[in-house]
């Protein structure tokens, strides 16, 4: 593999891999064929920026997204891979996007306040479709690999509560939380509580959705638990 290398996505067939390289100033974008042996690396595109992360957002295009902090007015762009040409996706303070491969739907995170978040449903190419009524930081939002739904761990109670900045202090585990998880229908927009454990601590990342079941991993214990969704 390629020394440097700060991101890695794999494209939604998991045939090509894309990855940055950064030095001080400059962003490079890879792609590599893994379908068959010994093929050259590819120079994708070349910007004056840095600190960001890859997404492979569906087959013909990446994302490069800002790595979110609330004093950082960040910016994502998107690369059309046959131009190889850059396009302005979104941008602002705290800004990262979480995508869903299969259906083409994305959330878009933004600093509303320091300890809040503006959250809005997109499509592909970054029309706003609705805004959703809740706060929480991307890394506790997924979307399902199976249906029209994405499932997020908002919080409702933080061990620490004056001077909180999100997403830094989480990003940084300067802060946990109790959460519970909302699932959004992506067609509808509809919102509604999965679960809620008062009785036990979950700070939610890594949320999976396969077969009526919820992966995720728990901030606190760091372990990874299982929840099964039933008819729901």
């Amino acid at each position: 593999m390629e020394d440097g290398v700060t991101a890695v996505d794999f494209s939604p067939d998991g045939q090509r891999i894309a990855f940055l390289k950064e030095n001080q100033s400059q962003t490079s974008v890879y792609i590599q064929d893994l379908a068959k042996a010994k093929q050259p690396v590819t120079l994708i595109v070349s910007l004056t920026a840095v600190d960001f992360n890859l997404l492979w957002t569906e087959t013909g295009s990446l994302a490069l997204t800002p790595k979110p902090s609330y004093f950082v007015n960040g910016q994502a762009w998107l690369i059309n891979l046959s131009s190889r040409s850059l396009r302005w996706l979104g941008g602002g303070s705290g800004y990262s996007l979480v995508f869903s491969s299969p259906f083409n739907f994305g959330l878009e995170f933004s600093s509303s306040a320091r300890t809040e978040s503006k959250i809005g449903l997109i499509d592909k190419s970054g029309k706003s479709l609705a805004e959703l009524s809740f706060s929480t930081v991307a890394d506790k939002c997924s979307f399902s690999l199976e249906k029209k739904v994405a499932f997020c761990a908002v919080p409702y109670s933080a061990n620490k509560s004056s001077g909180l900045v999100l997403p830094d202090d989480f990003l940084k585990r300067a802060v946990y939380f109790k959460d519970e998880i909302y699932r959004i229908d992506l067609e509808s927009s509809a919102v509604d509580i999965v679960f809620d454990l008062e009785d036990t601590l979950f700070d939610m990342v890594d949320i999976k959705h396969r077969s009526d079941q919820l992966f995720f991993i728990n901030r606190y214990d760091n372990q990874l638990y299982l929840y099964n969704l039933g008819s729901l």
